[in-house]
């Protein structure tokens, strides 16, 4: 049997008790709620990064077959050289390279240097050609309309 000095006592020394244990709960649901919105974010950052990953990376491996293709081709594709029909070599590598992509990231710079005709019809003779409608550097192919390569080659 408690004296009521021991219940004031006892009521006082559960109170800091009660307070550190409610101080406690609330840190434990802020930890969890912390960790809910953190892990929330990083699934949508991993969703994010899957879907733009690709398309930087194809882009970069692209930029790379670019450059091939510009070396291997350059007889051809020669601003103002008239077409010149493509190489064994050239031929290999257009057949590897990502034709389309290739295509899309000449830039305005490269374009007065290259023939964007020739490089669709090099594209066309190596038998990996670029879809109507899809961009050539500033050039977008059209769907019809487009002239067939030069029937004189000039053979190397």
């Amino acid at each position: 049997v408690c004296s009521a000095d021991c219940k004031e006592h006892s009521r006082t020394q559960s109170l800091p008790a009660e307070t550190i244990v409610g101080h406690s709960s609330t840190k434990r649901i802020v930890v969890r709620m912390t960790t809910k919105v953190f892990l929330q974010l990083l699934v949508y950052a991993s969703v994010f990064a899957l879907f733009t990953m690709p398309q930087a990376m194809g882009e970069q491996e692209c930029y790379g077959e670019k450059e091939t293709f510009m070396q291997k081709c350059n007889l051809s594709i020669k601003l103002g050289s008239g077409y010149i029909h493509p190489t064994d070599s050239c031929c290999r590598t257009a057949q590897k390279v990502d034709m389309a992509c290739v295509c899309r990231i000449i830039t305005s710079e490269e374009e007065r240097e290259i023939d964007l005709h020739y490089v669709f019809w090099v594209s066309q003779d190596c038998h990996n050609p670029v879809p109507a409608g899809k961009k050539c550097g500033s050039w977008t192919i059209p769907g019809s309309g487009v002239p067939p390569p030069p029937h004189h080659y000039m053979q190397q």
